[in-house]
């Protein structure tokens, strides 16, 4: 889980989503050490969950220009090496379908979506999912989630938490990951207890 910091960095709506774009490039740095470590010659799968249309595209067009993603396609839907396809309710039923089998297939390595892959979606041994965005209710964070660790396997979660946006679910949020027994970051507890002070 990573907590925005309230500063200069996140101030207005387009340094906020670079300063997600910038964990996001951390974060993935972070999957592929994880596979050079395992030895494996194949990418992990990372299924990335933002809230709107317009945030699965530029987070897709971000990947897109990333150095690291210059080689060919791998899946139909996929660009560069590491893979990548998104997937939302405003494609074509067909590339919806291509772009789900080619991250089942292991032919894409990342799958950017919104919420349209939240509930129902079933991929074997996925390790890693990325919340971009908080969801609106902590119910669809719980769902999102729920797509990794399953069987009995680990499964990695980050969540990029905005303090001005996403504090009407801090306190919840704390419920869940203390239910699960996670390690809950200091500054989403010091935001609840900011909350609960206002209260008083």
């Amino acid at each position: 889980m990573h907590v925005l910091p309230l500063d200069s960095t996140t101030n207005t709506p387009a340094k906020m989503f670079a300063h997600k774009l910038r964990r996001l490039d951390h974060f993935l740095l972070q999957v592929a050490q994880h596979d050079k470590n395992r030895g494996s010659r194949h990418k992990s799968r990372v299924l990335l969950f933002a809230n709107s249309r317009e945030s699965v595209r530029k987070v897709y067009d971000h990947m897109k220009q990333s150095v690291r993603n210059t080689a060919t396609s791998k899946g139909k839907n996929s660009v560069g090496n590491f893979g990548v396809a998104m997937l939302h309710g405003q494609l074509p039923q067909a590339a919806r379908k291509d772009a789900l089998a080619d991250f089942k297939a292991g032919k894409s390595s990342m799958l950017i979506t919104t919420d349209v892959a939240a509930r129902g979606l079933d991929v074997e041994k996925l390790p890693f999912v990325v919340n971009f965005d908080m969801p609106r209710s902590i119910e669809m964070y719980v769902h999102r989630i729920g797509r990794t660790g399953r069987n009995g396997l680990v499964g990695v979660a980050e969540t990029m938490f905005g303090r001005n946006v996403d504090q009407f679910l801090a306190k919840p949020l704390l419920r869940v990951l203390n239910n699960c027994g996670q390690q809950v970051p200091n500054e989403l507890l010091e935001l609840t207890k900011e909350k609960q002070t206002r209260k008083k």
